[in-house]
């Protein structure tokens, strides 16, 4: 770790930070440390930290808001990078946006209605950066962010690369792009349209988006993936789980594909109610629940 270290100091122009932990970094507010949070200046110093990274046999992954993600209570070994800095916005002509992968869906919605730009008001009040919602291709029951893109640029070790979108294989949930490289920013068709209109259809969303999802509590939105023509949520519903609870994790009354941390849950609770869930839902239904939540670290040791 030290000869890691000294490289990364020597080559590296970003922030590090050692033992971070990632309850810091995901709206379940659990995990424990990474042994290298790392944050990037630049696509330069991105491509330079992944060439130490792999001289040194180094494991790694890209966060973003943490909003999709649990941590387990061991940490991460090896090095987590933040794409935080690559955090720009820019209007191009006919409607595009140049968007960085750091950049929040509430801020990059809120950019692009007041400037009258149409497309993506269906994201409103949805949690998470760019970067990972096209990651995982998210959507909502309207669309899915993979239909507005229309090129996209990733990092590798040999520098960058640009992917439009007939080259990408969006699909639901999922975008084929995990060992493509680091997406660092993509550029998106919208629409003009009256600004006014588009605020207020985006305050009608956020109205709503509260009233469904009003959980009280810590949480990273939908945990199981919707089965084809069916919803997550009703088969949790209908196996008796909403309410069910270990530890202080619980499964929401309001959203039963919700999971929520009252406080001082770990995600040894939260796992535990996954697996639960994911059993009654089988044993009652017969349909096997698929994780939308990307889980990721090792279990702590006692």
């Amino acid at each position: 770790m030290e000869r890691l270290l000294a490289a990364i100091n020597e080559e590296f122009r970003g922030e590090i930070r050692r033992d971070e932990l990632m309850l810091s970094h995901t709206s379940w507010r659990i995990g424990g440390p990474a042994q290298l949070f790392l944050i990037p200046e630049d696509s330069k110093d991105l491509q330079t930290l992944l060439q130490v990274l792999k001289r040194f046999q180094t494991p790694w992954m890209v966060v973003g808001n943490g909003t999709n993600l649990l941590v387990k209570d061991g940490g991460i070994p090896g090095a987590v990078i933040s794409l935080e800095r690559f955090d720009d916005f820019e209007v191009k002509i006919l409607g595009s946006v140049h968007v960085g992968a750091g950049v929040s869906l509430p801020k990059l919605v809120q950019n692009a209605v007041s400037k009258g730009l149409q497309g993506l008001e269906s994201f409103t009040g949805i949690p998470g950066s760019i970067g990972g919602a096209l990651m995982m291709n998210a959507g909502t029951d309207e669309m899915e962010i993979g239909s507005l893109v229309e090129s996209l640029t990733l990092v590798t070790t040999e520098g960058e690369k640009i992917l439009t979108r007939e080259n990408v294989d969006f699909k639901y949930r999922n975008s084929g792009l995990a060992d493509q490289g680091i997406v660092i920013s993509a550029t998106l068709r919208l629409k003009k349209a009256d600004a006014e209109e588009l605020q207020e259809v985006c305050r009608e969303k956020l109205q709503r988006r509260r009233e469904v999802q009003n959980v009280g509590g810590a949480h990273a939105g939908s945990v199981f993936k919707n089965p084809e023509g069916k919803k997550a949520w009703k088969l949790i519903d209908e196996a008796g789980l909403c309410g069910e609870r270990i530890g202080d994790a619980e499964i929401s009354e309001v959203h039963c594909n919700h999971i929520v941390n009252l406080g001082h849950a770990t995600a040894s609770d939260v796992l535990t109610l996954i697996e639960t869930a994911k059993q009654k839902v089988l044993e009652k239904s017969g349909v096997e629940l698929e994780l939308e939540v990307c889980v990721v670290g090792q279990e702590a040791v006692l």
